[in-house]
């Protein structure tokens, strides 16, 4: 894909991706009005407000210029933008990442796993994201276990590369960036998919501290 749609195509998805948190504004307005509904629109800014900081500060790590940073990554940091970004979700988080994940392109890459796997889960359960050294390499790992959690033929094609059925769209467009980012480090992302069940994983080699 040119580089000039990859680009188009993710910055239609990071509109969507803010679209509900920036719509909540819209709607509080007339209420700010009223004085019987001032509270509840107070509450409803101040959430709305969060959520739209944890999704911005998120999307810059996993489709922006943090992630391209060189040097050694934050994993606390990574941890609570990970967390954070979640609070939007029915989906928990469990983060079982280790220390042999370093680099900034390396949590990028599992961060975008995350993204493929919290969309296919719409009734909730819980994520896990997790590393295992494997000598020289890390395995990433992204597993997500609910109800009815799966993954449709149309994100299963971006992440392998084809096009999808209906053509490129900014909804189907993430997987394929996972793909692009996960070749960058000479490696590839895997699908299994069982009933009620996510896994992605993928194995890149491991730079130690």
């Amino acid at each position: 894909m040119e580089a000039s749609k990859l680009a188009a195509l993710l910055a239609s998805h990071i509109c969507h991706e803010l679209v509900s948190p920036v719509s909540s504004f819209k709607l509080v307005q007339d209420s700010l009005g009223d004085p019987d509904m001032r509270d509840h629109a107070e509450e409803l800014i101040k959430s709305s407000s969060a959520t739209l900081e944890y999704k911005l500060t998120f999307l810059r790590y996993a489709f922006g210029s943090i992630g391209l940073q060189a040097g050694y990554a934050d994993l606390n940091e990574a941890k609570e933008l990970c967390t954070n970004y979640m609070r939007g979700f029915r989906a928990d988080l469990d983060w079982q990442v280790g220390t042999e994940v370093t680099t900034y392109n390396q949590v990028r890459l599992l961060m975008n796993m995350l993204l493929i796997t919290v969309s296919g889960m719409p009734r909730g359960g819980m994520i896990t994201l997790s590393s295992v050294p494997m000598g020289d390499k890390v395995m990433l790992r992204a597993s997500g276990q609910g109800p009815r959690a799966r993954v449709n033929d149309q994100m299963l094609s971006a992440l392998n590369g084809k096009e999808p059925e209906g053509g490129w769209m900014a909804k189907v467009i993430q997987p394929y960036f996972t793909k692009v980012i996960a070749e960058e480090l000479n490696a590839n992302v895997e699908i299994e998919l069982a009933e009620d069940k996510i896994e992605l994983k993928t194995t890149v080699l491991s730079l130690t501290m």
